[in-house]
C-alpha cells in the first residue's frame, strides 16, 4: 500500500511521524479507539499536523494544529496515563536542569522548604513547598514569584504545573521573557481559578495547564502565586513545558497576514499589514465583538481604511489573504475605537457635594467626550488646580480646608479638541463629627503598643470616592470620622496589626463606618490568623480561624463586630479579614480594639470541685465573697463577655448550690421530731 500524505512541517513539533488507518468513535483524544488516551494518540495527531484530517482535528476548526495536540496531553492527564505532566512533546527533566541559569534564578525573595532546590520542580521527587522570605502574606499585591532562568531560549507552546488539589496553588499569573527577533520582550499571562483537566484521583493533584497560544522561544518563565489555600506557602510537585527543545530557531510563520496594525480615524479605522506572496487580495472581517465579525470589506492592497463607523465604540478586525475561493488563516485579532469628527460640547449640570475636608464634583456626560478635565481652586484665587479623570464624570478631591468655600468647573475633550468650560459651581466642605459605639475599657490593650501594617491588604484596595483622606493609620486614632472603606469586595480586604510586646488575648473589636448601621449588620464572616515573634524575629503562625459573625453590638444607631482570633498567650501579630453578605453595603473600618485575656470564666469554673458544676469547693463565707466578686465584674459594662449569660447561670447556680447546702446543714443539726 502506499501512502500519499500533503508536505508537512514537522520543525516546531516533536520529531516523530506514525501513519494510522484505523477509525472509529472516542473520548475526547482518544482518537485511535482503543478506550483510553495515551502516547499512541498523541503520536497519531502529531502525524496529521498541518493536514484537515477530521479523524485528528479535535477541535474541528478545519486544521489539525497544536491545540489538538494540547487536548491529547490533557486526556492523558485526566486518565493517569502520562509520565505526570506530559512528557512525550515536553523537553526531557534533566535538559532543563542542565539549561537552568543559576545566577540569573534569583530566589532571594522566596524560600524553599527541606533543603530542596529549583531543579527538583523537573523531577519525579516529592512537592515542594514555596513562601516568601519575609513570611508575608501571598496575594495579588504581593505574589510569591518563582522564576526560572534558562542559559539557552527554551521553546514552549504550553505550560503545566501539577500542584495538590487540596492546599494548592489557586491562582497565579505566568511572566514569560520572550525571544522575538533578537529581543526580549516579556509577557504575563494571567491565570484564574482552576477550570482545567485535573490528575487522576489517586494522586490528589491538579495539573494547570496554560496554553501560550503559540510556540514561544523563553529566556525566562516566573510563576506568580497570587493566592494559595493558606495564602502562606504554594506546593507544586512539578513543572513541564510541553512541545519544548533547546533549538534557537526562529519560529516558522504560517500562511496568513502578519503583523497587522489599526489605526482609529474619525468614524473610520486604518488597517495596514505585511504583504502576503502568492495571493490576489485579502478580506477584512470586523465587529463589535471578537464572536460576531461578520462585516467584512475587501482590498487588493495591503491596507483598507474602513468608514461609516460608530463614534467612540470599540471594532475587532481579522485579516485574511485570498486567491479565487482559496483563503489563508486568519490573523491575530486587533482593535480600535473610532473617534469623533468634532469637539464636545462643555459639560452641564456640574454639582458640588460637600465632605469632611473634601468636595465632590460630578456632571453630566457630553456628547464626543474622550475625557475631562476638572479645575477647582478655593474662591478668589488666581491659579486653578487641574485634574485629568479620563471618562469618569466625577472627582472627589480631599484635604481641602473645611468652612472654605471652592469654586470649580470642568472640561470635555476629544482628538478633534477642548469643549468651553461648564458653568461654574461651588462649594464647602464640612467638619464632620460621626458619633461612634463606646467601647469596653477594661482589660483593653493600648494602641500605642499597637501598629496597623502600611502593607496591608486593604491598604491597597480603597474606595477613594468615600473615603478620599484615608490614612492606613486612621483604624487606630480613636476617631469615628475617620474609616477605610472596601474598592472592590473581591479584592484583598485584610489588616494586619502587629504589637509591641506579646499579648495574651482571646477577643478584639471591629468597629465598621458609623452613622449607617446597615454597615454593621451587614457583615457576615471573618477570617483572624495569630502570630507569634520568633527569636530571629520572624513571624509564625500560631493559628487561623473562619467563622460566622455572631456578636454584633448595636446600640442608639452605632455598632461593632466581637471576634474571636484564636486565643494564645504570646501574640505578636494579628491578620483579620471581614466579609459581608451578598448585596450589603461595602467592608469598612472605622477602629480596631484589643484586649487581654480574662480569667473571670476560669475563676468562676474553678467555684466547682467537679467537671458538672454540681459540687462546691470552698466554704460558704468563701463561696459567697466569691460570687458576688465575680458577680460584679460580669456585670460591669466596661467589660465585654462573649457568654455573658451563662456566665451569670453559673454564679446562680454556684449561690443555689450554696443555699441548698446550708438547709441541708439545718435540717441534719435540728433535734428530731418527738
Amino acid at each position: 500500500m502506499t501512502v500519499t500524505a500533503n508536505e508537512l512541517s514537522l520543525e516546531e513539533y516533536a520529531k516523530i511521524i506514525t501513519i494510522g488507518t484505523k477509525e472509529s468513535t472516542f473520548t475526547l483524544g482518544d482518537v485511535n479507539g482503543d478506550g483510553s488516551v495515551n502516547q499512541e494518540d498523541q503520536q497519531l495527531v502529531e502525524a496529521a499536523l498541518g493536514t484537515d484530517n477530521d479523524a485528528y482535528d479535535l477541535n474541528k476548526d478545519g486544521t489539525v494544529n497544536i491545540v489538538d495536540i494540547s487536548y491529547v496531553n490533557r486526556g492523558m492527564m485526566v486518565q493517569g496515563t502520562g509520565k505526570s505532566v506530559a512528557q512525550n512533546g515536553a523537553m526531557l527533566s534533566r535538559a532543563i536542569v542542565q539549561n537552568i541559569d543559576v545566577d540569573k534564578t534569583d530566589l532571594s525573595e522566596a524560600e524553599i522548604a527541606d533543603d530542596k532546590n529549583i531543579a527538583d520542580l523537573f523531577t519525579e521527587t516529592e512537592a515542594i513547598t514555596f513562601s516568601k522570605k519575609d513570611s508575608g502574606e501571598i496575594s495579588p499585591e504581593a505574589p510569591l514569584e518563582i522564576p526560572i532562568a534558562f542559559n539557552e531560549g527554551v521553546a514552549m507552546s504550553e505550560v503545566q504545573i501539577a500542584t495538590p488539589a487540596n492546599g494548592g496553588i489557586e491562582y497565579f499569573n505566568l511572566v514569560l521573557e520572550v525571544e522575538e527577533d533578537g529581543k526580549v520582550v516579556t509577557e504575563t499571562i494571567p491565570y484564574g481559578k482552576l477550570t482545567v483537566a485535573s490528575r487522576s484521583a489517586r494522586d490528589g493533584e491538579n495539573v494547570l495547564v496554560v496554553n501560550l497560544g503559540s510556540r514561544k522561544v523563553v529566556k525566562k518563565i516566573t510563576i506568580q502565586v497570587t493566592k494559595t489555600e493558606d495564602n502562606e506557602t504554594a506546593v507544586i510537585k512539578q513543572v513541564a513545558f510541553v512541545e519544548s527543545t533547546l533549538t534557537k530557531a526562529p519560529e516558522a510563520k504560517a500562511a496568513k497576514p502578519q503583523n497587522v496594525s489599526a489605526t482609529a480615524g474619525a468614524k473610520n479605522v486604518s488597517l495596514s499589514w505585511d504583504a502576503m506572496a502568492n495571493v490576489t487580495g485579502y478580506k477584512v472581517y470586523y465587529g463589535t465583538t471578537q464572536n460576531s465579525m461578520t462585516q467584512v470589506q475587501t482590498t487588493e492592497n495591503n491596507r483598507i481604511t474602513i468608514s461609516g463607523l460608530e463614534k467612540l465604540k470599540k471594532y475587532y478586525f481579522v485579516v485574511v489573504g485570498t486567491s479565487g475561493e482559496w483563503e489563508s488563516a486568519t490573523s491575530a485579532i486587533v482593535s480600535a475605537t473610532p473617534l469623533p469628527d468634532s469637539r464636545p460640547v462643555a459639560p452641564t449640570t456640574l454639582q458640588v457635594t460637600s465632605m469632611d475636608s473634601a468636595l465632590r464634583f460630578s456632571w453630566a456626560k457630553s456628547e464626543n467626550a474622550m475625557g475631562y478635565l476638572v479645575y477647582y481652586r478655593e474662591k478668589g484665587a488666581d491659579q486653578w488646580i487641574s485634574s485629568d479623570v479620563g471618562d469618569n464624570n466625577s472627582l472627589t478631591v480631599g484635604n481641602l480646608t473645611s468652612g472654605v468655600t471652592y469654586e470649580s468647573c470642568v472640561e470635555a475633550y476629544n482628538q478633534a479638541g477642548v469643549s468651553p468650560r461648564s458653568v461654574v459651581a461651588e462649594g464647602a466642605p464640612k467638619a464632620q463629627t460621626i458619633n461612634g459605639p463606646a467601647l469596653p475599657t477594661e482589660n483593653r490593650i493600648s494602641n500605642e503598643l499597637i501598629t496597623v501594617r502600611s502593607d496591608s491588604g486593604a491598604a491597597g484596595n480603597v474606595n477613594w470616592s468615600e473615603t478620599p483622606n484615608f490614612n492606613i493609620k486612621h483604624v487606630l486614632d480613636g476617631n469615628y470620622s475617620t474609616f477605610w472603606q472596601s474598592g472592590a469586595y473581591w479584592k484583598d480586604q485584610s489588616f494586619t496589626f502587629d504589637f509591641a510586646e506579646p499579648q495574651s488575648m482571646n477577643y478584639m473589636i471591629y468597629v465598621p463606618r458609623q452613622g449607617d448601621l446597615s454597615y454593621t449588620t451587614g457583615m457576615r464572616d471573618y477570617s483572624a490568623t495569630t502570630y507569634r515573634k520568633t527569636a530571629d524575629g520572624k513571624y509564625e503562625k500560631i493559628a487561623t480561624i473562619n467563622a460566622n459573625i455572631t456578636a454584633k453590638v448595636t446600640k442608639d444607631g452605632t455598632g461593632y463586630l466581637v471576634l474571636e482570633p484564636p486565643e494564645s498567650n504570646d501574640i505578636s501579630r494579628v491578620r483579620v479579614n471581614v466579609g459581608q453578605w451578598e448585596g450589603a453595603k461595602a467592608v469598612t473600618l472605622s477602629e480596631a480594639a484589643f484586649y487581654h485575656l480574662d480569667n473571670t470564666p476560669a475563676e468562676i469554673a474553678d467555684l466547682f470541685s467537679n467537671g458538672t458544676f454540681t459540687e462546691l469547693k470552698y466554704s460558704k463565707e468563701e463561696t459567697l465573697e466569691k460570687v458576688e466578686t465575680l458577680r460584679s465584674r460580669v456585670e460591669n459594662t466596661n467589660v465585654f463577655y462573649l457568654n455573658k449569660d451563662m456566665m451569670l447561670r453559673e454564679l446562680n447556680d454556684a449561690k443555689t448550690l450554696e443555699k441548698a447546702a446550708n438547709w441541708q446543714h439545718k435540717q441534719a443539726s435540728s433535734p428530731a421530731a418527738p
